[in-house]
């Protein structure tokens, strides 16, 4: 419309999703231009105004989530964990149990400090392949945990898969090094016997053995 002459002059406001998983306001602005003598449009980003953030947001950031990778911290994720077990659903939960193979290996290699943004990154992948109401936590050291809500079980089991597939498919850059990780994860549909926290995460850590 806008290459056509026929847009008028009014901003677009759309929220991005950042890597921590946070939204960000912008206000997009479309115009008329040349680019190499061609007809373009040209696309203006601005960010809007939004004030002071509320104390109880950032309460939350600065006590309730690792600082690193923006999952909650284990406390605060068992007890949001316990919330959502308490409430009624629809369709499937589970919880997924992932941690790094071999990750003192790779310790190791590159030293605990760079071994930490291996886990950053990590981190990053999964919030980009999890959906907004998905519940993340640290679970501790390099162990994250997911409580997912899907439609069916096979919806859990894709996930799944294609978590381990793109974690295996990307090259992690940290200190100079450039490595590729694998990961195992273990899954455990919430269910009668597994209706409580401390069992749910028993049977998520036990998948993850086997």
């Amino acid at each position: 419309a806008c290459g056509r002459g026929q847009w008028k002059a009014e901003s677009i406001k759309v929220l991005a999703r950042t890597p921590r998983g946070s939204t960000l306001p912008l206000e997009l602005q479309l115009e008329l231009a040349t680019f190499d003598g061609e007809p373009a449009v040209k696309l203006c980003v601005q960010r809007r105004a939004t004030g002071t953030p509320e104390p109880e947001d950032l309460v939350e950031e600065a006590v309730n989530k690792d600082p690193a990778t923006g999952f909650y911290h284990r406390r605060r994720f068992l007890e949001l964990l316990t919330d959502r077990l308490d409430g009624q659903r629809s369709g499937v939960r589970a919880l997924a149990y992932l941690r790094p193979d071999k990750f003192r290996e790779i310790e190791d290699q590159i030293g605990p400090i760079a071994s930490e943004e291996i886990l950053v990154q990590l981190a990053e992948q999964l919030r980009a392949l999890s959906q907004p109401n998905d519940l993340a936590g640290r679970f501790g050291g390099q162990i994250f945990t997911v409580l997912l809500e899907r439609g069916t079980l096979r919806d859990v089991r894709a996930w799944a898969q294609n978590v381990l597939a793109r974690v295996a498919e990307r090259i992690f850059e940290v200190a100079h090094n450039t490595l590729s990780i694998t990961c195992t994860l273990g899954l455990a549909e919430v269910g009668p016997a597994t209706d409580r926290m401390e069992t749910l995460i028993a049977a998520a850590k036990r998948a993850a053995r086997l």
